[in-house]
């Protein structure tokens, strides 16, 4: 180890203890002090925008890790926080946006629960982001859980037939009742579209803090 490497280490330490003592202040002056020693480390410019997001310096923190998305293109947790903070500030459509860019990362590195904890954050914003659905249906799918697969594919039935694809919202349900063939869900669905009847549009899921970030973004 070189005395270079060894003082980066001391002052990124230093910026983790910072951290973990939730002293903001300090801890930007560790990691700022280790990127000058070690420009673009990831873990220095993560703990960097991490402390400028809880220093509510929210376009900063923005930047840090659009870069380090840049860098690290495989990687979903800048991606996650970028989607985060685009919540915080209220652009709701951009954090959509980036947790279904999170997602599609995390799928790819086969880390399923995390994948549908960013696609549920997508629908917690926007319940009628057809990607989402058809993303979510298909991952409840492949793990096995066809209940949950169904009530994704009605919804995406849903949100096809308000939108005039009557087609494609029949197909979206006949999947559902493939995986389950005697759910009473897919059925009644299906007895509606046929009938040009319309079904209810999905809404935000409960429990979301979106609603009250906004107010405090306002305040």
């Amino acid at each position: 180890m070189t005395s270079a490497s060894a003082n980066f280490q001391t002052l990124l330490n230093q910026g983790h203890t910072a951290v973990w003592n939730q002293d903001w202040p300090r801890a930007i002056e560790h990691y700022q002090a280790a990127l000058q020693d070690t420009p673009d480390h990831p873990s220095a410019m993560a703990g960097l925008g991490l402390a400028y997001f809880q220093s509510r310096e929210y376009q900063t923190s923005l930047e840090i890790f659009a870069h380090l998305a840049n860098l690290q293109p495989d990687d979903p947790m800048p991606l996650n926080r970028i989607a985060r903070i685009h919540e915080r500030i209220g652009n709701l459509q951009d954090a959509a946006l980036y947790y279904l860019k999170a997602a599609k990362t995390q799928l790819q590195a086969q880390d399923t629960d995390q994948a549908i904890a960013n696609l549920n954050s997508v629908l917690a914003l926007d319940p009628q982001n057809q990607p989402a659905r058809s993303q979510l249906a298909l991952v409840y799918d492949k793990s096995g859980r066809k209940p949950e697969a169904v009530s994704e594919l009605l919804a995406l039935a849903s949100i096809l037939q308000h939108t005039g694809e009557n087609e494609k919202a029949l197909q979206s349900i006949d999947y559902a009742l493939q995986l389950v063939p005697d759910s009473l869900d897919a059925k009644t669905a299906r007895n509606l579209v046929a009938n040009q009847k319309m079904l209810p549009l999905p809404e935000k899921k409960r429990g979301g803090t979106g609603p009250i970030r906004m107010a405090q973004v306002q305040k």
